[in-house]
Formats: C-alpha cells, sequence, structure tokens
C-alpha cells in the first residue's frame, strides 16, 4: 500500500528537494517542475544610476548575477520572498526590512507616494503582473522593467493526470500562480475537480487567489514564504 502523499508543483528554478523528511516522517512525495526556466539576452542600464531596485523572484537575481555587473552598490533594494532574499544576501546585497506579506502590493505601501525623478530597476519574468511598474510610473518613477527570464510549460507527465484521478495525493501544493495555472490548464474537467476538492497549501497570497479562481475549496497558507515552511505545512496537513 502506497503511503499517503503530497504533490508540489514547482515553477522551475529552484527544486523542491524534501524527498528524505517526508519519507522520515511516513509520508510520501512528487515533484513536478511546471515550467523550464530560459534567461533572456536583456540589457540592464549599466551606467545609469540606479535609485531603488526591486526583485520578485530568485530568477531575477540570477539574472543580474549572471551579467557581472555592478549595479546595486548605494542602490535601495527591495525584495519579495525569503527565497529572493537569500538569493540577494548570498551575492552580498541585502534588501531594506521585507513586506509584511510577500507581495508586490505590500512592497508598494512601503514606498513614498511620489517617486518623481526616481530611477527604478525591476527584472522580471515574462509571467509577471505589470501592474507594479504601472504604480509607480503613476507615481512619478521611471521604471525600467525588462523581462530577463521567460518561464515556458512542460509537458504534464503522462502518469500525473491519472494519479490525480484516482485521488493519490491527499494534499498538493503550487509555488508560484503561473504553477497552479499551469497544473489545472493541462488536466480535464474530472481530474480538475478532483484536485479542486483536495487540501492546498501555498507559499504567497497571489497563489492562493490563483488557486482559488481556479475552484480550489481549501487553501492554506504557509507560515513562511519558504520551501521549508511548505514542506511543513504539508506534512501536518498529511498527518491531520
Amino acid at each position: 500500500m502506497n503511503p499517503p502523499s503530497a504533490l508540489v508543483i514547482y515553477s522551475g528554478g529552484k527544486a523542491f528537494e524534501f524527498g528524505d523528511l517526508f519519507a522520515g516522517a511516513g509520508f510520501g512525495l512528487r515533484c513536478v517542475p511546471s515550467h523550464r526556466i530560459e534567461f533572456t539576452p536583456e540589457t540592464f542600464p549599466f551606467g545609469r544610476p540606479v535609485d531603488r531596485a526591486i526583485f520578485t523572484s530568485r530568477n531575477s537575481v540570477q539574472a543580474l548575477v549572471r551579467t557581472g555587473l555592478p549595479m546595486l552598490d548605494h542602490v535601495e533594494i527591495y525584495a519579495v520572498g525569503e527565497s529572493t532574499l537569500e538569493a540577494l544576501a548570498q551575492k552580498g546585497f541585502f534588501a531594506a526590512a521585507p513586506p509584511e506579506a510577500p507581495s508586490a502590493e505590500s512592497i508598494l505601501k512601503g514606498l513614498p507616494k511620489d517617486l518623481t525623478g526616481e530611477f527604478i530597476f525591476w527584472p522580471r519574468g515574462n509571467d509577471s503582473d505589470t501592474r507594479l511598474a504601472d504604480e509607480l510610473a503613476r507615481r512619478g518613477a521611471e521604471v525600467y522593467s525588462p523581462v530577463v527570464y521567460e518561464k515556458t510549460p512542460r509537458e504534464l507527465p503522462p502518469d500525473l493526470a491519472a494519479e490525480i484521478r484516482e485521488s493519490r495525493y491527499k494534499v498538493f501544493a503550487c509555488t508560484s500562480a503561473s504553477a497552479a495555472r499551469w497544473l489545472f490548464g493541462t488536466l480535464d474537467e474530472e481530474e480538475r475537480r478532483r484536485l479542486a476538492a483536495t487540501p492546498a497549501v501555498v507559499l504567497g497570497h497571489a497563489t492562493r487567489v490563483a488557486l482559488e479562481n481556479l475552484g480550489a475549496a481549501d487553501v492554506t497558507l504557509a507560515r513562511e514564504t519558504r520551501f521549508e515552511s511548505l514542506a511543513e505545512a504539508l506534512i501536518e496537513s498529511l498527518r491531520a
């Protein structure tokens, strides 16, 4: 008999590697990447003084690091999510106090209402919500928001849909809104219905909203925006 198991859909980049933790607790875990991360040849504003830099994903940090440009000296840095903060810290960059919630909206709350004359750099993915840039511009800032990486959807593993139809997983998680949309978008109506009835755990508010809009009935927010916290929440759900 298979042990109670969790399904994690992560959107590419950093893998969700907690199989030993789940096995030690007597549970199973399957991790499936929804996208392939591909960095773009976008240019950066080298030589232009940057007043503030905003990072909303670990991948955007990695894209900047790949350029080797010393752009963040004397720049006010803002970041969303523990993983993003960690990636910055590993390179010696430290962001302002993290927002109360891991979202672009929370970052906006901590910024001045008047940003006239400021140059703000926001490297982003091709699936980013550009309302952040729109609001910064409305406040008077000049915003440079190049697409520095793209998420290319992967194929759904042939056996995953069957496992979902059989209710193999007692809880599932999506690490981003794009991962959630990919998963539900690749399943048929019956599979989506079964998945929507399964408890879910997420890292951020945007992913929770995406899952709820897709029909998920029971979505829990992990205590912290870290993979470790997500793993703990999944195990708690399996034990319950």
